[in-house]
């Protein structure tokens, strides 16, 4: 796991030698708090459902303009499309009545890098005037830290400053429980603590997650009807992984289900297969309805740019990682921004 440092209300991670957001929670978290300064908007909403479709932030401005922002983390070949599913939603709804919906509404991406079909999407948009491309990068200087933007249409810039606490975060997690241990205590060292660093970073993401041991696994989440992740053990004792992600083959709505992490050899790190598991290991048949291969779905999401599924809009960020070894980290990222949305 990558190194991290905890600020007030978000938490940065070094990769490299650059520096960025652990989740797209925590840049959330950041703009959300930052919008008057970095963009003269006033907070309206975040993560409101429009539609079935979550739109990260809203803000409105003084003269009562509405503006609609969508975050990345990392690089998104689909953010144009994306925001413009979210102005059709908002255009037809009207449902702010702090909105003057006689002004253009403003449509931002913030991104640290954009694809260069962003740009040809946006080259013959109907609405590519009210399109926004923000880059952002998070400077260090000195002991201090910069949220630097620049507008990539009007080469216009700003900063903030990203208050922070300089010791590294060390979050008060217990012990793990006998029940863990009994299912790792055969596995390879290595392993073993791939395994604890999976614990370790999910009961580090957010105090509300709870850790509840019984006879067949450990489950992690709030609840029992609000889980994010567990570790399990089939008849083999071997100890397995399941996250609750967005469901692949769904088109419309999204479904979060149970996933099994189906890794090669069973190493914990290079995701090859995941599985819809409602329950136990039940379910966990080669399927089209709950099997899918990763390498399949991102050959398919290339090779068909122009067809929208869930894959295509929630997994995208496996595109990103070339090494197949950082499937395991990107999808319980996921899993852990998902369950923290899914409480808001």
């Amino acid at each position: 796991m990558p190194n991290s440092y905890m600020f007030n209300y978000v938490t940065l991670r070094k990769t490299g030698d650059r520096w960025e957001f652990d989740s797209e929670a925590a840049l959330e978290d950041f703009l959300w708090d930052k919008l008057e300064p970095l963009f003269a908007l006033k907070p309206l909403k975040r993560q409101y459902n429009a539609n079935e479709q979550f739109c990260d932030i809203l803000g409105t401005s003084d003269r009562q303009q509405l503006a609609i922002l969508e975050l990345k983390n990392s690089e998104d070949r689909y953010v144009v499309q994306q925001l413009t599913r979210y102005y059709d939603v908002l255009v037809e709804q009207k449902s702010f009545a702090e909105v003057d919906y006689e002004q253009p509404i403003r449509l931002a991406a913030i991104a640290p890098s954009f694809h260069r079909d962003n740009f040809t999407d946006l080259k013959y948009h109907l609405l590519a005037s009210q399109f926004e491309f923000w880059q952002f990068s998070i400077v260090e200087e000195g002991e201090k830290f910069y949220f630097d933007l620049k507008n990539l249409q009007r080469e216009a810039t700003c900063r903030a400053e990203i208050p922070y606490r300089l010791e590294a975060a060390t979050p008060d997690v217990p012990d793990p429980p006998r029940k863990l241990l009994k299912m790792i205590a055969d596995c390879p060292e290595d392993k073993r603590q791939i395994i604890l660093g999976v614990r370790h970073k999910i009961l580090s993401f957010d105090s509300r997650i709870q850790e509840k041991s019984d006879k067949k696994s450990v489950k992690y989440g709030r609840s029992q009807n609000e889980l994010c992740a567990e570790i399990s053990s089939h008849n083999a004792g071997e100890a397995m992984l399941f996250l609750w992600l967005p469901k692949p083959s769904s088109r419309q709505k999204v479904l979060f289900c149970r996933m099994l992490m189906k890794c090669k050899n069973n190493d914990w790190k290079n995701v090859e297969l995941i599985y819809h598991c409602p329950s136990g290991f039940k379910g966990a048949r080669r399927t089209r309805e709950n099997y899918w291969e990763i390498s399949r779905l991102i050959k398919w999401y290339r090779e068909s740019p122009d067809y929208q599924t869930v894959f295509e809009k929630e997994y995208g960020k496996l595109m990103q990682d070339k090494d197949p070894d950082k499937f395991l980290d990107t999808l319980l990222d996921m899993a852990l921004e998902k369950w923290l949305a899914r409480l808001k």
